[in-house]
């Protein structure tokens, strides 16, 4: 089975190394561009979306052209970004899993585990159509189809998952020959302009290691919920989503705020409809006031309601 395929039409997929993307067919060709470098530098969702912003609009973040991002690694961790008319359904043919942008943020962002494929599809886009082989590079396309079944998954270590591990796809080719055509990729673009969009992580990055078994490095300000979603930001201030269970619904759909300041780990109800409440060995659990920023102590434990919980620690 080929690891990508695409269904030809009127939206551009970038596909390379650990990215596959769709955008919208009104996306200037620089933004298309810039999304390939992003990209071919191993970059993931969050490098795609500061580089689609940058190239796109000077206007802001509710012009940016519809897209879905997305990242899938070998052991099967998605992230994925969607705006305006884009879908991206996950999971095999026969049981798939429809994600759709919401209405207000400037985009949707999902986390999802233990995903063996992943499509994304232009608005109103169905399956019809041929589906063409594709190793990597920039074609015109209704839709774009992943899989994580030629991987075997890594072993994690101690059991754990880490959320953006870099072990994306693995995708070798760059057959751009039909939007250089267009003028969409300049004839013998590389792929490999500098991009230093990240800034370097903190000396002690902490890493937020959840009762699910997840680890998410805090390598930016996370927001945690049943069904996160960002607010009005600017470009480079993008946070990161952490989508977790709530089977009961009693953590809210954007519940908490957590962040890095030096080497403090600060976090930040928001507003939640059950509270998020700390607790350490000895003393009761408390509950925080929303808005109001809390420095986590060694230990403390945070609780986000229906059984989940996550604790904060620094890796060197």
């Amino acid at each position: 089975m080929n690891p990508c395929t695409y269904t030809p039409g009127t939206w551009t997929a970038v596909v390379c190394d650990r990215l596959v993307a769709l955008v919208g067919p009104a996306t200037p060709p620089a933004a298309v561009s810039a999304v390939w470098d992003a990209a071919a530098e191993g970059g993931g969702v969050h490098e795609a979306l500061v580089a689609l912003a940058d190239a796109a609009t000077a206007a802001g973040l509710d012009e940016l052209p519809p897209f879905a991002l997305v990242t899938l690694t070998r052991a099967g961790m998605l992230h994925a970004a969607l705006r305006g008319e884009a879908e991206v359904s996950i999971g095999p043919s026969t049981a798939m899993r429809e994600v759709r942008p919401g209405v207000d943020p400037p985009w949707t962002e999902v986390t999802a585990h233990d995903v063996p494929a992943v499509t994304l599809r232009a608005g109103g886009a169905g399956d019809a159509g041929q589906r063409l082989p594709l190793l990597g590079g920039v074609v015109a396309a209704a839709q774009v189809r992943s899989t994580a079944d030629l991987w075997a998954a890594p072993a994690a270590a101690q059991g754990q998952v880490v959320l953006d591990d870099h072990e994306g796809l693995t995708i070798v080719s760059g057959d751009l020959a039909r939007l250089r055509a267009a003028g969409v990729v300049p004839a013998g673009h590389p792929g490999t302009a500098a991009r230093h969009v990240v800034a370097p992580a903190p000396v002690q990055q902490a890493l937020l290691t959840f009762s699910t078994g997840l680890v998410v490095p805090l390598d930016r300000t996370v927001l945690v919920g049943r069904a996160p979603q960002v607010g009005r930001v600017a470009a480079r201030e993008m946070p990161r989503l952490v989508t977790v269970p709530s089977p009961q619904q009693d953590i809210s759909r954007t519940h908490a705020e957590v962040r890095q300041e030096g080497e403090h780990v600060v976090v930040t109800d928001l507003d939640s409809l059950n509270g998020t409440h700390v607790s350490r060995p000895g003393v009761a659990a408390r509950r925080l006031r929303p808005g109001e920023p809390t420095v986590l102590a060694p230990g403390d434990v945070v609780d986000l309601g229906d059984g989940l919980t996550f604790t904060a620690e620094s890796r060197a």
